[in-house]
């Protein structure tokens, strides 16, 4: 048997653990895709199976994927992301425009000057 969790708090996996030991769903020939987001941290799930076994006998075996944003993917694929081109695009004339919509006094210790040309 196959389950997917689509989970987007480390606890939510701690608690599910929990309840599939307790139904007999952690046993046998259950097999978890677990789905995580790019925020979760894996070496949290690591520190708390240490002193969880229940979570400990979910991982074992199961298969973590991560949500990868586009602008990671894309490129791979030889296709281009809109947001990270113009990201990339940045230079000091951005920095120059900025400075001249936006003049900020250079003795002014609460800003930072980032000088462009």
């Amino acid at each position: 048997r196959t389950i997917f969790l689509a989970l987007m708090d480390p606890l939510q996996l701690f608690e599910f653990a929990d309840v599939a030991q307790r139904k007999g769903m952690n046993v046998g020939d259950h097999m978890y895709i677990i789905i995580i987001p790019n925020h979760f941290e894996l070496d949290e799930i690591l520190v708390h199976a240490k002193s969880r076994p229940n979570l400990r006998k979910l991982m074992n075996g199961a298969a973590l994927v991560r949500v990868i944003d586009s602008f990671i993917y894309k490129p791979i694929l030889g296709t281009n992301d809109t947001f990270r081109e113009h990201w990339r695009a940045q230079n000091a004339s951005l920095v120059d425009r900025i400075n001249m919509i936006n003049p900020i006094d250079r003795e002014d210790k609460r800003y930072f000057d980032a000088p462009g040309t």
